[in-house]
């Protein structure tokens, strides 16, 4: 788990609360643009395909990051606490290859969904 990909760092965001800001500073972002150009505020917002692959991409992690209990843990631990991988092994009491492979699968339907390859 060293080594962080694009993948890893949609599910930190999504664990961390940083998706929600992305998607609010981008709502946000449209709204302040549409205002100044006198463009429709919620025109904007629904033909927006930057805030639509946000929310496509949100929608996709909670369906499967749920679906995941053993490794929504390993996420939460991971990403929210900042624990390495040999603490994570501690406190789930699995071991390192377990943690790897059940965090592998949810990457694994996660990518298939959205549609980002993994490294």
């Amino acid at each position: 788990m060293a080594k962080i990909d694009k993948l890893d760092r949609i599910i930190r965001d999504y664990v961390n609360g940083n998706l929600d800001k992305k998607i609010k500073a981008r709502t946000n972002q449209l709204t302040y643009k549409s205002k100044v150009d006198n463009i429709d505020v919620n025109d904007a917002i629904d033909n927006d395909s930057e805030l639509d692959k946000l929310y496509f991409i949100k929608s996709q992690i909670e369906v499967w990051y749920f679906s995941y209990p053993e490794a929504k843990t390993i996420c939460e631990l991971r990403w929210r606490k900042g624990m390495q991988q040999w603490e994570i092994k501690y406190e789930v009491k699995m071991s390192e290859s377990t943690i790897k492979r059940r965090y592998k699968e949810l990457k694994e339907v996660i990518s298939e969904w959205i549609g980002i390859e993994e490294v």
